[in-house]
């Protein structure tokens, strides 16, 4: 049926397609191809009216046979022809069809089959039947340069090419190709101006664009889709009958033609983070030649290739995710990758003619960031050491040191003061040492850190921890003197009047009052060194933590001794005012200190303490000579608490209840209800209070927690000075600051 009409279909060797099929526009190809004996002729039968419309037998010959050398012929009916000689034209077209024609082409399409009747002539694409170049479609149209959606490579030498292209009309055309800027882009001889983008196009050697082929047979399906099968149009059929019939020339284009050019594959490596442990992705990406080809990858680790896979995409993960820390994982190898691309028909570039690309195996080696702060603070004989943890995301843990050289610690001398501690620790309690505490970080692949955090401490002894106030007078001696003179760096008993004798007696009064804030029970030492002009020495300078108090030090014809009296009272100091505007005349009653007494072993209690040096001789020629001269108040301890609190998010400032501290106390944590992941973080310790802050993981929280401080005092507006007068019964004052001697502070 053509038309719609049943008529006789009438080989007339059409030239102008009507349609072109390739792999973008149809599915499912198949071929078929009849394997036969080609006869040495035909007994073609038909009527002869010349023999009373008899059967009559013309033999036809094959190309090369007679009546001399034919020996296999098969037989053809033609029971409508009635002339011999069109009986021997009817045999040898079927002679060259069986030639030319010996395998058909079955395809599958949509829509695009409805302009196709049967002996139609279209023009195909095929890569599996390696028929054509390489169909694609039009992007976009500039001129004489046509850009396509999927680049064209080829590897043949330099030849003509050309490009065929399917009009929305239907009609095709073939321009040559005369350039390539890329591999998308070709410059034609003229410019396509009827071309669209998405128009149908297929690039290719000249000569084997597409392929010819009649359409033999349509066989509807749904959705307007058709199964059809088509033949090669073979025109050398039309001339059987006046010359000789050609061999069969299958629509294949050269081989080399379909060789796909060897990839310049691009390796892509990156370190990562997922829950702090390093992991790594190496991705192989490349650019496709064509279409329908597949991908092998080839990888060495030790110049031995092993193809590991095949694949249809232009990218390959070697390593997805995979952790560095892996004994598997090839960390820091160098490696050798090819992509061998692969056609549809199997061919391929030779292995050896494609190039390697060279990429080591990625993993963390980059140090990690020291810990960002580091603190220490002691409580009792305990260090609480605390820090903040690095930006890295691969934190593994803190590895912590301690060394005895406090002024050149190096890590490479210290020892291990803790096992591995964990990743979300930001404080430890350990032994307090006098030392140096050197903190590093450790990362999840075992990097530590290039630097330390460091806390030192100058602590003498810790066992005896212990909270004092001293007031020094030497070598500045800038007291008040009764009978007393300082001569070459020290004290010592005046001339009298008559020269050449000391007075048997005199004082020197401190230049400091100590003001403890309050009322407390204090234990004094005194530190003295002195001697006689005979060089007897009254005592040793002993260390702090051992010296026994100075009680009476009577060493033949001469003694000195520590006295100390003490007042409750803080009658005048509303009305102090500073030091530069200072009446000398104004100052605390005479009748509100006790009486001076003897500093001997015990305790004394009061909140203002003065102190001074009798110095005394049985010898007018003999006088102690003071060259150093301390008082040593052992504080009593002040401990604040609280308990139950709730720290807030973000974290805030604890104050201390009742007054800052004289000195920064010791602080101490318990956390409430706690768990693995719960922490806390303490900063900024001062005498008034702290900075306090409470994690879950990283989170910050609001939980539960105890806290106590243990120091001493509480800091009052001023403190009291004595003036030099010269005479020790002279009471004036004036304000200014005592030197504490407080617990040595950590040196960051």
């Amino acid at each position: 049926m053509r038309e719609n009409k049943y008529r006789v279909i009438y080989e007339d060797f059409p030239t102008v397609p009507v349609q072109m099929f390739t792999p973008k526009n149809s599915w499912a190809f198949s071929a078929i191809k009849v394997f036969t004996k080609q006869p040495h002729g035909l007994r073609v039968s038909f009527i002869d009216p010349g023999s009373d419309w008899q059967l009559q037998e013309r033999v036809v010959y094959a190309d090369g046979y007679d009546e001399l050398n034919a020996t296999y012929f098969e037989s053809v009916a033609l029971p409508l022809v009635t002339r011999s000689d069109q009986a021997w034209r009817d045999g040898r077209y079927y002679l060259a069809q069986g030639i030319q024609r010996p395998e058909s082409f079955v395809i599958t399409t949509d829509i695009e089959n409805l302009v196709c009747e049967r002996g139609d002539l279209v023009t195909i694409q095929q890569d599996v039947a390696k028929a054509g170049g390489i169909p694609t479609r039009i992007k976009a149209i500039n001129g004489n340069d046509v850009t396509l959606i999927e680049p064209v490579v080829w590897t043949m030498p330099p030849d003509t090419y050309y490009l065929r292209i399917r009009y929305q009309d239907g009609t095709q055309e073939e321009i040559e190709v005369t350039a390539q800027p890329d591999a998308y882009t070709l410059t034609l001889d003229v410019e396509p101006v009827d071309a669209n983008a998405g128009d149908l196009v297929v690039f290719g050697l000249a000569d084997f664009v597409t392929d010819e082929f009649l359409i033999k047979n349509i066989d509807a399906g749904d959705n307007l889709t058709a199964t059809i099968t088509m033949v090669p149009v073979g025109r050398s059929i039309e001339n059987a009958d006046t010359g000789p019939i050609p061999p069969y020339t299958p629509p294949i284009a050269p081989e080399d033609m379909f060789i796909p050019e060897c990839l310049a594959a691009t390796v892509n490596t990156s370190v990562f983070y997922k829950n702090r442990q390093p992991l790594a992705n190496i991705e192989i990406v490349w650019n496709s030649p064509g279409s329908n080809i597949q991908f092998e990858i080839w990888l060495s680790t030790d110049g031995n290739y092993t193809l590991i896979d095949t694949v249809d995409t232009e990218n390959y993960l070697l390593y997805d995710e995979q952790s560095t820390t892996d004994p598997q994982y090839p960390a820091g190898d160098e490696m050798e990758i090819k992509v061998i691309p692969v056609n549809g028909l199997g061919f391929k570039p030779a292995f050896d003619d494609c190039a390697a690309t060279t990429f080591t195996a990625p993993y963390d080696n980059t140090a990690p960031g020291k810990p960002l702060f580091f603190a220490g603070n002691i409580n009792l004989q305990t260090m609480h050491l605390t820090w903040k943890p690095p930006l890295d995301l691969d934190i593994g843990g803190y590895v912590l040191k301690f060394t005895a050289d406090i002024d050149n610690p190096l890590w490479q001398s210290a020892t291990f003061e803790n096992p591995l501690l964990p990743y979300n620790a930001v404080s430890i309690d350990i032994n307090a040492r006098i030392g140096a505490y050197m903190l590093k970080t450790i990362d999840t692949s075992g990097n530590l850190s290039n630097e330390f955090a460091l806390v030192r401490t100058t602590i003498p002894e810790l066992e005896g921890l212990n909270v004092v106030e001293t007031l020094t007078e030497n070598p500045a001696f800038d007291g008040a003197y009764t009978q007393v003179e300082k001569v070459g760096g020290g004290v010592r008993l005046a001339l009298t009047g008559g020269g050449g004798t000391y007075y048997s007696w005199g004082t020197y009064r401190f230049g400091t009052i100590a003001d403890l804030g309050e009322i407390f029970n204090v234990r004094i030492h005194a530190n003295v060194l002195a001697y006689a002009a005979e060089d007897i020495f009254m005592s040793s300078w002993p260390t702090l933590a051992a010296i026994d108090p100075i009680a009476s030090s009577n060493e033949g014809d001469w003694n000195v001794q520590l006295q100390v009296r003490t007042s409750n009272v803080n009658s005048a100091i509303s009305e102090w005012v500073l030091m530069s505007d200072i009446d000398p005349i104004a100052g605390i009653e005479a009748s509100n200190w006790s009486g001076w007494q003897d500093v001997t072993a015990g305790n004394y209690t009061g909140r203002f303490f003065q102190f001074r040096a009798v110095l005394t001789s049985s010898n007018s020629v003999v006088s102690p000579h003071i060259y150093a001269l301390q008082a040593v108040i052992d504080m009593q301890d002040r401990i604040v608490s609280e308990n139950d609190l709730t720290s807030v998010i973000g974290g805030a400032r604890v104050t201390f209840p009742g007054g800052a501290f004289r000195n920064t106390p010791a602080v101490g944590v318990t956390q409430d209800d706690s768990s693995v992941d719960i922490r806390h973080s303490i900063t900024n310790i001062g005498p008034d209070g702290f900075d306090f802050e409470m994690f879950d993981g990283v989170v910050s929280i609001a939980h539960q927690f105890d806290y106590m401080a243990r120091g001493y005092g509480q800091v009052m507006p001023v403190m009291l000075a004595a003036v030099q007068t010269g005479q020790d019964d002279d009471l004036s004052l004036l304000p200014a600051s005592v030197n504490h001697l407080q617990q040595p502070d950590l040196l960051i």
